[in-house]
Formats: C-alpha cells, sequence, structure tokens
C-alpha cells in the first residue's frame, strides 16, 4: 500500500521543491520593498494571509479564484510536454465560456443531470476548436504556434464583445459591464459549500489533473507525448509521429481551458460577461510555469496564487498597501522558477546534441583501434 502510494508522493515532491526558492527569494524581495515604503513586512504579510484564509468567505474566496487557475494552468501544462507552448489559453476559455453559456440559456426544460455536462461539455468543445486553427497552422504551415495563439486571443475578445453586445444583449443594460440573459437554473453548478461559489468544478478540475498526470506516466500515449515534447527528432525517428501528438494535445489544451470558462459561467457568473474574467488563461500560464508543468504541483500552485490575489484585497484595506505588490511579488518568483526551469530544459537537449555528434567517431575508433591491434 505504501509503495503505491510513493510514485504521487516523489512527483508532488520534485514538483514544489525547486519554487519554494523562488518563491523564499520572491517574499524576501516583497519584504524589502514594504521596508522602502516605511511598512512592516510581518504586518503586511499578516494581512495577506488573512485576507486569504482569515474567515470561512476568505478561504472559499481563495478557492473559488483556484478553480479556474487549475484548469487553464492545466491546458498549458498538457501542451508544454507534447511540444507545444499554447499562449492562447485566455482565448480558449473566453471562447468556451460563451459556448456554455449560450447552451445554458438556450435550453430551457432540460434536467440538470444533462444540462450541466451539456453545458460543460459545449465549453470544452469551443476551447478544443479554438486551439485547433494554431495547432493546423503550426504541422502543416510552420507558423509559429506562440505568435498565432496569442493573436487569437485578441479575436476571442473582439468576437465574444461583439456578440455580447449586439446579438446577445440583455435588453436594458447600460455601463461597461455587458451580460448576456442568464443561465437556466439547471444549468448552474451545485455548490460544494453553500452559499460560496467552491462549486463540483473544483473536484472535476482536481480529476483532470491526476487523469493528465496517470496518463502522461502509465500510458503509452503519454510516453509518446513526453517524447516528442523533450526530443522531437528522436521521436521522429521512433516512429511517434510528432504531427498527430502536437494536434492531439492542443485539442486537449484548449478543452481543459474551455472547461475552466464553462465552470466560470456556471458557477460563479451564471451569465456571459463582458469583459470575461480578463487574466485567468495567462495567469494559468504563471502558475504552470510555477511548477515545472507538473500537473499534480499545480493545484498546489493554484491555491497559493488563489490566496495572493485574495489576499491582496485585504491587505491593501488593512495596511493601505497597494495590491500591485502581490502582483510584483508574483512576477518576481515566476521570474525566478522561469530562469531555472528554461535554463535546465536547454541542459538535456545539448546533452544529447553532443552525444549525437560523437557517436559516429566513437564507432569509427573502434573497428579502425581493433584492425591496428
Amino acid at each position: 500500500m505504501a509503495e503505491a502510494s510513493t510514485p504521487p508522493l516523489r512527483h508532488i515532491g520534485a514538483a514544489v521543491r525547486g519554487p519554494l526558492i523562488a518563491i523564499v527569494l520572491g517574499f524576501f524581495a516583497a519584504a524589502v520593498l514594504v521596508l522602502l515604503i516605511g511598512k512592516d513586512p510581518l504586518e503586511a504579510a499578516s494581512a495577506l494571509w488573512r485576507g486569504a484564509f482569515g474567515t470561512p468567505n476568505n478561504i472559499a474566496g481563495t478557492l473559488a479564484l483556484a478553480t479556474p487557475l487549475i484548469f487553464s494552468a492545466l491546458a498549458f501544462a498538457v501542451a508544454f510536454r507534447g511540444s507545444m507552448f499554447n499562449a492562447g489559453v485566455e482565448g480558449q476559455l473566453i471562447i468556451g465560456a460563451f459556448l456554455s453559456a449560450f447552451v445554458g440559456f438556450s435550453f430551457d426544460g432540460l434536467p440538470a443531470i444533462v444540462h450541466i455536462p451539456l453545458m460543460l461539455g459545449a465549453g470544452a468543445l469551443g476551447g478544443a476548436l479554438w486551439a485547433l486553427l494554431p495547432a493546423i497552422w503550426r504541422v502543416g504551415l510552420g507558423a509559429n504556434e506562440i505568435v498565432t495563439t496569442l493573436m487569437m486571443n485578441f479575436i476571442a475578445i473582439a468576437l465574444t464583445d461583439y456578440l455580447v453586445l449586439y446579438p446577445f444583449r440583455l435588453p436594458g443594460q447600460s455601463g461597461s459591464a455587458i451580460r448576456t440573459e442568464s443561465v437556466s437554473p439547471s444549468a448552474e453548478l451545485p455548490s460544494l459549500w453553500p452559499p460560496y461559489n467552491v462549486t463540483i468544478a473544483l473536484p472535476l478540475a482536481i480529476f483532470c489533473v491526476v487523469i493528465a498526470w496517470y496518463v502522461l506516466r502509465r500510458f503509452v500515449v503519454g510516453y509518446e507525448v513526453r517524447m516528442v515534447g523533450s526530443a522531437p527528432r528522436f521521436a521522429k525517428t521512433a516512429g511517434i509521429p510528432p504531427s498527430r501528438h502536437m494536434i492531439g494535445v492542443m485539442l486537449i489544451s484548449g478543452a481543459l481551458a474551455g472547461l475552466g470558462g464553462a465552470a466560470q459561467v456556471g458557477g460563479v457568473f451564471n451569465a456571459f460577461v463582458s469583459p470575461f474574467a480578463t487574466g485567468l488563461g495567462f495567469n494559468g500560464v504563471l502558475v504552470a510555469l510555477l511548477v515545472g508543468n507538473a500537473p499534480l504541483g499545480i493545484p498546489f500552485a493554484a491555491v497559493f496564487i488563489g490566496a495572493l490575489q485574495s489576499g491582496a484585497i485585504g491587505m491593501e484595506l488593512t495596511t493601505s498597501i497597494s495590491r500591485y505588490l502581490v502582483a510584483a511579488l508574483t512576477a518576481t518568483i515566476i521570474i525566478f522558477v522561469s530562469a531555472r526551469q528554461f535554463g535546465g530544459r536547454r541542459l538535456p537537449w545539448a546533452t544529447v546534441a553532443r552525444v549525437r555528434s560523437r557517436e559516429p567517431q566513437t564507432q569509427a575508433k573502434g573497428p579502425a583501434d581493433g584492425t591496428g591491434a
């Protein structure tokens, strides 16, 4: 029994061990900034903690913020494992959210057991289709997926803004925040902790994390995806089709991002609101980078980032320290982690290149030495 539980624990430890140093360095830098503005770092840290975990309402707020981050971070991590840098998680999340809202308010009279899966499925489908185009452009045309997915974010925002402002605008609205009509009650996600917005999307997100980790580690297709991500030339030589796996991981990545959008529609807003959850996709990328794209580390990192965001509000109210200090703290941590991660990723590739360059020489010297002897 203990042996069966060892691998997950080992992978969790590997995922969080490295970022701990970056977190400590980030908090140290933030403490220095707090001192420079004449405030007490311990008081700021205490206010940050209370804002994130001080009351049941604050805890629920932290978990509610963490839920979509788990989906978007896992979306980025899955694509990254398959050699695709999906910078379009934000747009895929937005498209998935709009389609899930459309299904949510367009079908009345459905039982919740049918309506909720239908709404979540629409969100996943929307995100997957939005991610498919950059994947095809990368495989078929060699287009850089970082650029194409990033541009697709702006298209998604503009498209959904138009749809909400004109064809699907709820009559009688004014102001900067415009929304569609509310989804049917049968499409609303049940709360795990009434009356707070901690819904069944949270265990669904954790379930997706476990499935992703298990498939990547225990299935042949997971091994092939990891091979394509770490050594695409070797994968192609071994008969593994990189193009197929690149498209596959982008479809899964987009579906996960779309699920995150659907979770926000069904569990938080109960409609599509424009602008919709700005930053959830990009913050998910930060969460994934924080743990080196290790699936089992994502829920912990998402709660950590969610706690920082939730606690920043309380810190600003009680200490008059700007919440933007937390944004600077998060950015500092990510810089430290990214430097370590991407520096480490280059080393195996360089090592493989050196081995491949020396291999023919070694093979040539063997027979020659034997002949000369």
